[in-house]
């Protein structure tokens, strides 16, 4: 019912919200619920990322279900070594939706890949995992197949270019998103420079200078 300004302006304060949990989500899961309640926090108190929330159509979008990829990865590796076509399905939902804005978020599907093989490798060290075998790797690979696959599908449901050539665009994105930051402009201390060609201080400078003190 509404326009498409106010639309997109609504769904990119939604998507935040994702963000939000899903940073919740990933600070307890790492570090308890002190942890999750201090992620949340210095989110929801960084000005780059709040302010973004209401304006920015992709970067929030891939930030906060990039993030939801993440968690959904991370929770899936509790069920190390039992894992399963159900666990990969979640994770692929969720990196499949952030890649639909993005394709730079399939390199989720690889940390999720060496995640879930730590998790099998560490569960083989100990008395209980003794056993683990074939038959707990055959569980991985249907699980990350099962998230690629499901994944895939999703991006391509929410990414119209790839639908013309479900295959092969994407990774004509990845390679068009590779060059990207060889044709954009930035200035820094006083000049104006390729972006590719800033001095390595760039980003530190940056992130010292934009991110609120607590950090």
């Amino acid at each position: 019912p509404f326009g498409i300004y106010e639309t997109r302006h609504l769904t990119g304060a939604l998507l935040g919200v994702v963000g939000f949990v899903a940073v919740w989500g990933l600070g307890s899961r790492l570090a308890g619920a002190f942890g999750g309640a201090l992620a949340l926090l210095f989110l929801v108190l960084t000005p780059s990322f709040y302010g973004h929330v209401f304006a920015n159509p992709k970067d929030v979008p891939l930030a906060s279900l990039y993030a939801l990829g993440a968690w959904a990865a991370l929770r899936a590796s509790d069920s190390a070594p039992r894992l399963g076509w159900r666990e990969g399905v979640l994770t692929g939902v969720a990196i499949g939706l952030a890649s639909g804005v993005r394709v730079a978020a399939i390199v989720l599907y690889g940390y999720a890949a060496v995640l879930w093989l730590a998790c099998l490798w560490l569960h083989s060290r100990t008395p209980e995992g003794a056993g683990c075998g074939w038959r707990d790797l055959r569980r991985f690979g249907i699980a990350i197949a099962s998230a690629v696959v499901t994944g895939w599908a999703v991006m391509v449901a929410f990414w119209p270019y790839a639908q013309v050539k479900p295959f092969r665009n994407p990774f004509r994105a990845w390679q068009k998103f590779s060059y990207f930051w060889d044709t954009v402009t930035i200035l820094y201390d006083g000049r104006l420079l390729i972006a590719r060609d800033g001095p390595r201080g760039y980003i530190p400078n940056l992130l010292s200078l934009t991110l609120p003190e607590f950090y």
